[in-house]
């Protein structure tokens, strides 16, 4: 008696309202970030959720030429928990002094080439009712350029 087995998509995928493209083999080449992470995250859940076990899933070995990432140093920083980082750049005339720009009008300034940092306000930006997201910091020789949302553009020759 030969039973014939149908091909059924788990409740799990439906649940999420996965679009059926995303459950069928990919047939381009090209591919855009936002379905590769999402391909990539349902590829590592989907065994075993189905009960399926690999060992393909498991990461390589570092081979003993590349870097390894146990030589970063992580820097503790005097900012907020909800402060999002955003962007950092060091005074091309003098490569320990450096700035870090985030959310909520957050700037810190080292002296020490990253060691420590210290927050900075700019009184320009703080006289107005906005919160500033400090965007982009960018240097020409001792003078510097920050962007930011909502629209702001700051302009210093001094550097603190």
């Amino acid at each position: 008696m030969a039973s014939s087995l149908k091909p059924t998509t788990p409740r799990l995928l439906l649940s999420h309202n996965f679009p059926p493209s995303r459950l069928a083999p990919c047939r381009t080449a090209s591919i855009n970030r936002r379905q590769l992470i999402a391909d990539t995250a349902a590829a590592i859940a989907l065994p075993p959720l189905l009960g399926v076990t690999t060992t393909t899933l498991s990461p390589l070995p570092a081979k003993a030429d590349e870097v390894s990432l146990s030589e970063w140093e992580r820097v503790f920083l005097p900012i907020d928990p909800g402060v999002v980082l955003l962007d950092i750049a060091f005074v091309p005339d003098d490569p320990s002094h450096g700035f870090l720009l985030g959310t909520r009008q957050t700037i810190l300034e080292t002296k020490d080439g990253g060691s420590t940092w210290a927050p900075r306000s700019i009184a320009s930006a703080e006289e107005e009712d906005f919160n500033y997201r400090f965007n982009s910091i960018s240097f020409k020789g001792k003078e510097g350029w920050i962007i930011g949302k909502p629209a702001i553009l700051l302009h210093t020759s001094d550097l603190w």
